[in-house]
């Protein structure tokens, strides 16, 4: 989901447990600086070299990279230019700057130190600045270091410029890479306001909408890490397979989806005129596309009922992802039972029983009259359409984020209900369950033991 429309101003209430406040510092700069582009500086998700400079606006876009300390300081230099993209509306926090968190932030990052979390940063709207994402590294000390972008394309287009290290640290050779996941889908894969309270309250949403999506509490991190997997997140809030979704200006359309699979920023959101620079072009390759779409198009869009139009726009989806991916594997999703969507109390459309009830036929029928389309058996065109289950059941109390979003408590269920297709389609072993509350902690293989052992 993730239109936008008027809705009730009754008090938020406070986020949900898992919500934690940016707190940024800010450095200067030190003699060693190490470009963005430099080949010891692995980037996982879609972005655009600029010269020496990485730009990017997909969330959970991760910059990686393996240091040996000692190292009293290191930071990154980023920012978010100013433009007329719907961050500026969407500030994330108002009223005073408290704790070093940012008034403006452009894009929230989470900073994991060997694949534990410690530390988020806000990164500003404006000009780059040395964020802190390291301190008091111990001497010959050997430390992975990632930096994953939580914030969706609409906050704005980031600019990577490099990282500064002082001359006693060592910047090594990157860590193998995983198996990659691409997944396809709107808000509920960008995780946009899932740590946010279950609320309508118009105001208080979209002063803390940058603040309270997360994409690391989001069921595709939990499915890719629970295969040991990285990912590409290609999601946008709002879109939907012949739904436009949310449009700010002639430009920044968020759909349909197929008009957008190729591009390396998000639909435009962040740059002032699309052109041929931001068409990905050729794709490195990844080893499952998994895709999640359709509840706009029956819930917001042209309605239940609608699946001759829905089987179009999924055929020129499909279509678009294989002419980059001409032989990977695609899952593609419709749910079977009650999701945030559907439920009774979905705050939106739970009164709605028609486009209730539509949610889980309509999109099955999109899927299976593409598949037909294209002919041959599912092996053969190696696309496969699945139905999943939340588990455990979907709870309105725990599992909504602000504004009937998907929260963070749903997205589990829904990833652990993906788990057991996504194995019968790839054969892989799951290295890390789905865990009950939290974040998904460190994946078996990251530490800074083994890393080095592979890479030297």
């Amino acid at each position: 989901m993730g239109a936008i429309c008027c809705g009730q101003f009754k008090a938020a209430g406070p986020a949900r447990a898992e919500y934690i406040q940016a707190q940024t510092k800010y450095g200067s700069q030190t003699s060693q600086m190490i470009v963005a582009t430099d080949d010891r500086i692995q980037f996982v998700g879609r972005s655009v070299v600029n010269g020496t400079d990485r730009e990017y606006s997909y969330a959970s876009g991760v910059i990686r990279f393996l240091v040996k300390g000692p190292a009293s300081s290191i930071s990154i230099l980023c920012g978010t230019p100013k433009n007329g993209t719907r961050g500026k509306k969407m500030r994330g926090l108002g009223g005073k700057n408290k704790g070093g968190v940012p008034l403006k932030p452009g894009s929230m990052m989470n900073v994991y130190h060997n694949g534990v979390h410690v530390d988020k940063i806000g990164v500003d709207i404006g000009e780059a600045r040395h964020c802190i994402i390291a301190q008091n590294l111990s001497a010959q000390t050997e430390t992975l270091i990632e930096v994953s972008r939580c914030s969706e394309g609409f906050s704005g287009l980031l600019i990577f410029k490099g990282i500064f290290l002082p001359e006693t640290c060592e910047l090594l050779q990157p860590p193998p890479k995983r198996k990659l996941i691409e997944f396809v889908g709107d808000s509920d894969t960008t995780a946009q306001v899932g740590l946010g309270p279950f609320t309508l309250n118009v105001s208080a949403i979209f002063a803390n909408y940058v603040t309270w999506g997360d994409a690391d509490y989001g069921w595709a991190h939990y499915v890719a890490r629970a295969f040991g997997c990285d990912y590409i997140n290609s999601s946008t809030g709002g879109i939907g397979i012949c739904y436009q979704g949310d449009k700010f200006g002639k430009r920044n359309k968020a759909g349909p989806a197929h008009e957008h699979y190729d591009d390396k920023i998000n639909f435009n959101w962040g740059v002032e005129e699309k052109d041929e620079k931001f068409s990905v072009g050729e794709m490195g390759p990844v080893d499952l596309v998994v895709v999640w779409l359709g509840q706009n198009d029956v819930v917001a869009g042209h309605g239940p009922g609608k699946v001759a139009e829905g089987i179009v726009g999924y055929e020129k989806l499909l279509s678009a992802i294989r002419k980059h991916r001409v032989e990977t594997p695609i899952l593609c999703l419709y749910p079977t039972g009650i999701i945030h969507t559907n439920h009774p109390k979905n705050p939106l459309f739970g009164g709605n029983k028609k486009k209730c009830l539509a949610v889980n036929s309509d999109i099955k029928a999109y899927i299976n009259g593409a598949i037909e389309k294209w002919g041959g058996d599912e092996k053969e065109l190696n696309i496969f359409a699945r139905g999943f289950e939340m588990s455990p059941a979907f709870d309105p109390a725990t599992d909504y984020g602000a504004f009937g979003e998907l929260g963070v408590g749903g997205a589990r269920k829904l990833a652990r209900g993906t788990l057991p297709l996504v194995k019968e389609i790839t054969g892989w072993e799951i290295v890390s369950e789905v865990p009950e509350k939290g974040r998904h902690g460190a994946l078996p293989e990251t530490t800074t033991a083994q890393y080095v052992t592979e890479t030297k």
